[in-house]
């Protein structure tokens, strides 16, 4: 730990009192879940039976109404942002427990460089008050997955000192640090947080298959006892990089799928899609984007109990051709096997393998493809997902 963590332990003690304050019940604390990353690199809780794989939303809100729009969607993940006086957000952490849904606290922008970080939350003026105060008075809910700390602007030895500075107050809960291929290239990130979610890069600018490659290069630095998780830019980057606004746009159903199953088959262990807030500003507007973004949490979804399953990889070959364009990924819950392949090339391409006798015959998913009976044909940029009734 670094050398402020003994001064931010001794300082638990002083918030630890806020909890009291904060209106949760004693059976909402008694609840409380523990979150860790377990020895499948997925995100488990110590009472569940099974591993939660997020199919999230990113939000810089803390609204209720927004994690009830999640919950109709299907995500089972948001992140919510620290803010203010939190009267918000504890009645949006609230509503997410009554829903069902995961949350990622987030204060990613107490940082010196960051961008448009808050000048006070509560009473709190300091950054490191501001960590300490919402850590030690929302560790205790139920509805708390985990913290989102890092998201671009800290430096790794920045993120470092905050993920020490966390853990000194909640050894319970998973700390989420999103990053970019720059950063992974750096290799250091890994050492201030549980999770990474790496990002996936503007269409149409960069190659789809881009995340694939992205989420394997995240793992070979995260290790063993990390959890890598896809980062979706689901918006038009046009309404970030202004002055070079026509160099993008804002990805169709299609491509949003085909990154998200290169994440997925590359290895990655949960999609958190970016971002509630910049669909808003997106230039074909909010409704027509969510509209798509539905459709692929719909699909995605439909995949989530292989992604869950506890039981080991199933012993399948897949073969993807061309590799460098392809990625290919299956999972086995019961007699139900699941394979996610995307092919983020500019060429056609295919995945196949070889079924046990009396195997079914393959179930288009999700996407569009070829299925025959053993693999799964896809036209570049194209992305599916298929389930098989083994014997």
């Amino acid at each position: 730990m670094d050398e402020q963590t003994p001064t931010r332990s001794a300082a638990a003690a002083v918030w630890l009192g806020l909890v009291l304050t904060a209106g949760l019940t004693a059976a909402a604390q008694d609840a409380a879940t523990v979150t860790y990353v377990d020895d499948t690199g997925r995100v488990n809780f110590a009472t569940a039976n099974e591993p939660f794989v997020p199919i999230g939303l990113y939000t810089w809100t803390s609204s209720p109404d927004v994690v009830r729009k999640a919950a109709e969607a299907g995500f089972n993940c948001v992140t919510l942002m620290a803010q203010g006086d939190l009267a918000s957000l504890g009645a949006a952490l609230d509503e997410a427990q009554r829903l069902g849904v995961k949350v990622l606290v987030d204060f990613h922008e107490l940082y010196p460089d960051a961008k448009n970080p808050p000048q006070a939350i509560r009473q709190w003026t300091t950054f490191d008050d501001m960590v300490n105060g919402v850590v030690t008075l929302y560790r205790p809910h139920p509805a708390l997955l985990g913290w989102s700390i890092g998201w671009m602007d800290p430096t790794a030895p920045e993120l470092k000192a905050r993920y020490d500075q966390v853990r000194a107050l909640d050894q319970d809960h998973v700390c989420l640090a999103a990053v970019t291929d720059t950063k992974v290239a750096g290799g250091k990130w890994g050492d201030g947080a549980d999770v990474l979610a790496t990002m996936t890069s503007p269409v149409p600018k960069w190659p789809l298959a881009g995340a694939g490659h992205m989420v394997r290069r995240t793992l070979a630095i995260a290790g063993a006892e990390r959890s890598v998780w896809l980062h979706l830019q689901a918006y038009d980057f046009g309404i970030w990089d202004r002055a070079h606004a026509a160099d993008y746009r804002a990805p169709t159903l299609d491509e949003m799928r085909t990154m998200a199953l290169a994440g997925l088959a590359g290895g990655a262990n949960g999609v958190m899609v970016f971002s509630w807030d910049m669909l808003h500003r997106d230039r074909l507007g909010f409704d027509a984007r969510w509209k798509d973004v539905v459709a692929l949490v719909g699909e995605l979804n439909q995949l989530l109990p292989g992604l869950t399953t506890p039981a080991p990889p199933p012993t399948l070959t897949l073969q993807a051709n061309p590799p460098e364009q392809l990625f290919a990924r299956a999972w086995r819950r019961g007699h139900i096997l699941y394979v996610a392949a995307s092919n983020g090339g500019k060429s056609a391409g295919s995945v196949t393998f070889r079924l046990p006798a009396g195997a079914g015959a393959p179930e288009l998913l999700a996407g569009r493809a070829e299925v025959p009976a053993a693999g799964i044909g896809l036209e570049a940029g194209q992305a599916a997902a298929v389930r098989v009734l083994l014997p």
